[in-house]
């Protein structure tokens, strides 16, 4: 296996992950490819904490080298290729980074996991996965560098719509992905560059339902836990395509009328100018009302007042607005839904 140019056998693993003239952080992608070449059939994983506490979970790894296998396929990745790595392998997509390597037989070229990725690196790249974060600084600081890659995934969080604008003159593969650690990363993708597509798509071998929320369930042949129900309101297009819409978990009933807070962080998240989070405040009068909770200092939000209102109307305007110095963030640097404590 050829990693930042150097060729390794599975054999060289374990002793690199206890090297300690390798950095701690390298040390890491070392400990997993370990473990991945033992004789067990199960990894242990860890769920990324955005919507709830971090637990930990065994699977098969005969069901990542599923996934692994329909991810090459559905985005047509040929043996060899060089993929840029820049996840942690402590949660799953970092580990399925790896995994997809190992199936493809393809090159890796690791760094250290930052919100500004490849930030000096000069060679090509033909496939990599990031985070929406990471992904706005690509395009703010390296947009020709970007543009080279062949095909980029992008999960772990909704692309602002506002940002999707940026990739319009894109001409590569950009997708937005959809999945989490229960059901080993993504099972839809939608493309978001040049002209995009208006719905996820399911990958082979999923096909999607909806409870009596709205809310969307998961089928995959490759997963023994399916079918899977998730929080995630979606308007259901057909078995193969939806729309997403928020986690319900999230949803602000003011007045009988559901408000929907991801949509509206989406609207107007290039106004804000910061990181912020819409949450529900209590109403004697409407039940819950909206209410801002924005990172840094007070600033003039008439702006993005005037266009909350033109898109959704008097009643999602916020009731109060609250600022903090810094927000609450989980491990893989997700925005949590979290007021701090004074």
């Amino acid at each position: 296996m050829r990693i930042n140019e150097k060729y390794y056998h599975p054999n060289d693993f374990e002793k690199l992950s206890q090297d300690h003239t390798t950095p701690i952080w390298l040390r890491d992608y070392f400990l997993f490819l370990a473990e991945w070449y033992t004789s067990s059939p199960w990894i242990q994983v860890q769920t990324s904490g955005s919507t709830g506490t971090p637990k930990q979970m065994r699977v098969l790894k005969s069901e990542m080298v599923a996934s692994a296998l329909r991810t090459i396929q559905y985005f047509n990745l040929p043996n060899g290729l060089v993929a840029g790595v820049c996840l942690p392998p402590s949660f799953i997509a970092g580990k399925m980074m790896l995994v997809r390597a190992i199936v493809g037989n393809w090159e890796l070229l690791i760094e250290k996991p930052s919100n500004s990725p490849f930030a000096e690196v000069q060679g090509k790249i033909d496939f990599t996965a990031i985070t929406p974060p990471m992904l706005d600084w690509l395009v703010s600081h390296r947009p020709d560098f970007l543009k080279k890659i062949n095909t980029v995934i992008v999960g772990g969080g909704q692309i602002p719509d506002s940002f999707l604008q940026s990739l319009v003159g894109f001409e590569n593969n950009i997708f937005a992905t959809y999945g989490m650690t229960e059901t080993l990363t993504h099972v839809a993708a939608k493309k978001v560059s040049g002209p995009g597509d208006p719905y996820y798509t399911a990958v082979p071998g999923v096909h999607f339902d909806v409870d009596e929320r709205q809310c969307l369930k998961i089928f995959d042949e490759h997963l023994a836990a399916s079918p899977f129900q998730t929080n995630d309101m979606v308007i259901l297009i057909d078995s193969q395509h939806f729309e997403w819409r928020a986690r319900i978990d999230f949803v602000i009933n003011s007045g009988a009328i559901k408000l929907f807070p991801e949509e509206m962080e989406q609207f107007i998240s290039s106004l804000i100018g910061s990181a912020f989070f819409i949450g529900a405040h209590p109403s004697e009068r409407w039940g819950q009302r909206p209410m801002w909770v924005i990172e840094g200092e007070e600033r003039d939000l008439s702006s993005a007042l005037s266009q909350i209102e033109s898109k959704f109307g008097k009643i999602a305007l916020p009731e109060k607005v609250i600022y903090f110095p810094e927000l609450l963030r989980s491990h893989t640097g997700k925005l949590l839904r979290i007021i701090p404590k004074r």
